[in-house]
């Protein structure tokens, strides 16, 4: 058994010893041109104030979404029992929030996840 063979004599395609084929995208095979660019601007993460926000509450579950208006210092928890006061046939063993692709923990306030006006917490049902 041999090494891999390249097809076309570049490494973008590439055939394994047991025939399997492997095309390799060009960004991985190109030369990094600059890893940091001094005359790029710095992203500063921006530092929330606690305040009133309107975020939106969808349920994937359900064709469904709730508005609250509420102050972005409260704990996830608070939020959970606030959208089980207005649901009440879901118990809150059920539930789970998410946000930008991240569970939301019950003992974290809303402004440590960055949440702002106008954003949507996903609500999905524990399977």
């Amino acid at each position: 058994m041999g090494g891999f063979a390249l097809e076309n004599d570049t490494m973008a395609v590439c055939i394994s010893p047991n025939g399997h084929r492997y095309e390799i995208p060009s960004f991985i095979l190109a030369d990094p041109i600059r890893y940091k660019d001094p005359n790029m601007p710095l992203i500063v993460k921006k530092i929330l104030q606690e305040s009133v926000v309107k975020i939106k509450l969808r349920t994937v579950f359900t064709v469904k979404e709730d508005e609250f208006q509420i102050n972005n210092g409260i704990m996830v928890k608070e939020l959970k029992d606030m959208y089980l006061d207005k649901n009440k046939d879901i118990g809150v063993a059920e539930i789970r929030f998410f946000f930008c692709g991240k569970e939301l923990l019950d003992n974290r306030s809303l402004i440590s996840y960055s949440i702002e006006s106008g954003m949507v917490i996903l609500v999905y049902k524990k399977s």
